[in-house]
């Protein structure tokens, strides 16, 4: 099976490195000073127990496909990327988009009365709609903490967890055997049936702690010592567990156990991008649940006001299209 990772960023990089030390065929699509350092000396990856590797990868912005596609760009990058995504997958191949936040193909395939319901501001060129209709996709998540120290050099500082599945649940051998070339590089994976109850979870997270983060410049540890931070975080985990009930996929996170085992020190990605100034994938993350939240009837004035709030830094920042 041959491998690629579309979007070498931290956790493509991981990814890529892990895969190729386990010897898996891989190739990844980056861009810039990464891309340029990858193809003149290899991707130089510092594992969690601090071991260094340099790797030969084969690299480039276009490069011959796969049979299975790791998607690992930020959600707000896919629609324009959609038609080289496609490029870069064999005719029978498989696309595995992991993304944080609702993924853009979250109702396909969905029992009830929102089956198929499109996401167009998770989609606003209409390119994954027109790219990959008649091809099957699968979609999760990344439980994983890594960092780019610069051009080429990647360190995975904490987690293995990959969880992914289609959304029409069937099974599928070329997914099977990602999970079990994920597993032989040291990842803990999930094959769920339906990849969605791990979305949630992670996405409730996200919302419960990335806007508080991003507008207030606090670290994890920070905003679960302050007693007013921590009380607005339970609301917003609670109205994105509301959301997630109404469309027939109801999680319950235990906040107080994340709390206890949380990297106190880190820093939330959405956070890191504001402070780098770097686009924010706000619309994945807060936006896109506001319609659907009107639409079964549940009131989020938490997840409506910190949307608001973020939304408006980071046009500030220019960290968001106006």
């Amino acid at each position: 099976m041959r491998y690629i990772i579309f979007g070498a960023g931290a956790i493509g990089s991981v990814l890529a490195a892990r895969l190729c030390l386990a010897g898996e065929e891989v190739g990844v699509v980056a861009r810039g000073d990464h891309l340029a350092k990858i193809r003149e000396d290899g991707l130089s990856f510092t594992s969690i127990a601090g071991e260094e590797h340099q790797l030969v990868l084969e690299a480039g912005t276009d490069i011959s496909p796969g049979d299975v596609v790791l998607v690992t760009l930020k959600s707000y990058a896919l629609s324009a990327a959609a038609p080289a995504i496609r490029r870069a997958t064999r005719a029978d191949g498989l696309v595995v988009f992991l993304q944080n936040g609702l993924p853009w193909w979250y109702f396909r395939d969905l029992h009830g009365v929102h089956r198929d319901r499109e996401l167009p501001t998770l989609d606003p060129l209409g390119q994954l709609r027109l790219n990959f209709a008649d091809r099957p996709i699968a979609g999760g998540v990344v439980t994983m903490a890594a960092s780019l120290l610069g051009p080429g050099r990647v360190q995975h500082t904490a987690a293995v967890g990959v969880s992914v599945g289609k959304p029409d649940g069937r099974h599928d051998d070329r997914l099977a055997r990602l999970a079990a070339a994920l597993t032989k590089s040291g990842f803990d994976v999930a094959l769920p049936a339906d990849p969605r109850p791990a979305i949630w979870t992670k996405l409730v997270v996200n919302v419960a702690m990335n806007g508080v983060a991003a507008l207030t410049g606090a670290t994890i540890g920070e905003i679960w010592d302050d007693d007013f931070l921590r009380s607005l975080v339970h609301a917003l985990a609670g109205e994105a567990e509301q959301i997630a009930a109404a469309l027939g996929c109801p999680v319950s996170l235990d906040l107080e156990q994340r709390r206890r085992n949380a990297a106190l020190n880190h820093k939330s990605s959405t956070l890191q991008d504001i402070e780098a100034k770097r686009p924010i994938e706000h619309e994945a993350l807060f936006g896109v649940l506001l319609p659907i939240a009107d639409d079964v009837g549940i009131a989020v004035p938490h997840i409506r006001t910190v949307s608001a709030l973020l939304r408006r830094r980071a046009i500030a920042l220019g960290c968001l299209p106006t």
